[in-house]
Order: C-alpha cells, then sequence, then structure tokens
C-alpha cells in the first residue's frame, strides 16, 4: 500500500488534536475569566485564607500529625538547603504536609518551598493555590533564583520517572542520570540535605491499573507528564485519616551535603542517602540507586 493513501488519515489526525487543543484553549479561557470575576468579588489572599480556615479540622490534623511523624532533622541545618525527599511515590505526602500545608511539624526542620511541574503553574485558580502554599515552578531558573534569595526548597529528584517505579517496600530513586538541581547546588554553595520517607507507598500506592499504566507511560515519553492516578487502597486510607491515624509514616532528614563541583556533589549525595537509609531503614526495605 502506498503511503500516499495515509495523507488522509494524517490530516484527520492533524485536525482532531488542533480541536483538541482550542477546547483546552477555550476551557482555560473560560476558567480564567471565572477566576477573574470571583477576585473581584474578594482579594485573593482574604478569599484564601477565609477557605482554609474553614476547611481546617483539629481532630483530622492531629492525626495526620500521629501519621507522618519527622521522627529525626539535625538541629543545626544552614538556614537555606536544598531538601530532597525520597521517594517521590504518589505525590509525595509527606512533603507537602511538612511544607505547603504546614499541617505536620517539628522543631529543627523550617517550611519551605516545594516545587511542581512548570505547567500547573499556568492553569488558573491551580497556579494560584500553588503560588498560595508556597510552591514555585520545578525548572532550573526558578529554583536557581529561590535559592538565590536564601530561601530553601524541597524537590523529589526523581520527578514523574521514580512516580511510575514507586513501590511498596523497595526503594528505587532516580538520581544519576540528574544534573540540574547538582549544578544550581554547586553553583550557588547551597547544601544538599537528603531526606527519606518510609511507608507512604505502602498506604498510599499508586493505580496499578493497566489501562492508566498505559496511558501514563505513553504521556511521559511523550510530554514527559504522568498523572498520578490513586489506588483504591489510597482512597481508603484517606478517608480513614479523617477518624483515626494510620500506621505511622516515619521521615528521617540526613546531614548536609556541599560541595563545588556537580559531579563530586552528586557522588557525595548518593552516599549520603545510602548512608540515611542503612540508617534508618526498616528490616524489609530495599534500596536501589539508578
Amino acid at each position: 500500500m502506498s503511503w500516499i493513501y495515509l495523507w488522509p488519515l494524517v490530516f484527520l489526525g492533524a485536525m482532531v488534536v488542533l480541536i483538541l487543543v482550542v477546547l483546552l484553549m477555550g476551557a482555560n479561557l473560560l476558567l480564567g475569566l471565572a477566576v477573574l470575576s470571583l477576585y473581584g468579588l474578594s482579594p485573593k489572599e482574604a478569599l484564601f485564607d477565609s477557605v482554609v480556615e474553614r476547611l481546617r479540622n483539629e481532630s483530622v490534623e492531629e492525626n495526620l500529625q500521629a501519621t507522618f511523624p519527622m521522627v529525626e532533622c539535625p538541629p543545626d541545618l544552614p538556614p537555606t538547603c536544598i531538601f530532597v525527599w525520597n521517594p517521590h511515590g504518589l505525590i509525595s505526602v509527606s512533603s507537602a504536609l511538612f511544607n505547603s500545608l504546614r499541617v505536620c511539624r517539628h522543631p529543627n526542620y523550617k517550611p519551605n518551598h516545594v516545587v511542581s511541574l512548570p505547567f500547573y503553574h499556568y492553569i488558573p485558580l491551580v497556579g494560584d493555590i500553588g503560588r498560595y502554599v508556597g510552591a514555585i515552578p520545578s525548572d532550573y531558573g526558578s529554583i536557581k533564583k529561590t535559592v538565590g534569595k536564601g530561601e530553601s526548597v524541597s524537590v523529589m529528584l526523581g520527578g514523574v520517572r521514580e512516580m511510575n517505579l514507586a513501590d511498596p517496600r523497595k526503594m528505587v530513586l532516580y538520581i544519576k542520570k540528574r544534573t540540574g538541581i547538582f549544578k544550581i547546588a554547586a553553583e550557588t554553595g547551597t547544601p544538599l540535605v537528603p531526606v527519606i520517607t518510609y511507608g507512604e507507598n505502602e498506604l498510599f500506592p499508586r493505580s496499578d491499573n493497566w489501562v492508566v499504566n498505559q496511558v501514563n507511560t505513553w504521556l511521559h515519553s511523550t510530554f514527559g507528564l504522568s498523572v498520578p492516578v490513586p489506588s483504591w487502597t489510597s482512597l481508603l486510607h484517606w478517608f480513614e485519616v479523617s477518624y483515626r491515624p494510620l500506621k505511622p509514616i516515619p521521615t528521617y532528614v540526613g546531614h548536609p551535603v556541599i560541595e563545588k563541583d556537580p559531579e563530586l556533589l552528586k557522588e557525595k549525595y548518593i552516599a549520603a542517602i545510602q548512608t540515611l537509609f542503612d540508617k534508618t531503614s526498616p528490616p524489609d526495605y530495599s534500596l536501589e540507586i539508578i
């Protein structure tokens, strides 16, 4: 069959993609106009403060604090650090609770900026909520600018690839091919601080549905994205934590690692995360750094 007969299909596919793009842009525009109208009725910060105050529940917060304890954190951390939370998991709940939501606390740990995909910051309301809780885009420039101002940042180094490798008791950390965060830390003289959380992938696993996995594989290979779809078990545990604490999901913060050479810094960081794991891991856990 000659390739010339496939051109109508190519044209049809291009038209479908174009229509989808137009629909998404239209929906984004309408949402943006609706959000602007909402902000016209009430100032943005005051509106968010009011919503948060109404949604807060002391009993639920106590359950979350009991479920997500920070067991160890050095008392002498530098004022500006890049905290690297491991593993990524579904959405790195622990990092969100200690930083963005500030529900969980530790006397030696100061809440800081989490990072998220730049894409989310361009969505009306979603981007505003992210900025309200202190999130910054995960691109090189935004992170470097933030630490350059003397503000700490929390990153999930493995990103989407590590999320797709999430396993209940086997930590697969995607580090060796990462370069950007080590370059930022070396150039700015900012220490990297390893952080490990145990149990999050057990209680809040991602969906193992075949269709979801195939879609995420395609999204990652095509756009570098993945959709964090929770499993039924995750949803049940989120409901359960609303009325009682779950099995503790402990977090351990290691010691700062600093080095002027990015490659040497990466080697030192890998050694530091291995040391922290050897010191704190439950007996049935394993670690693989790729």
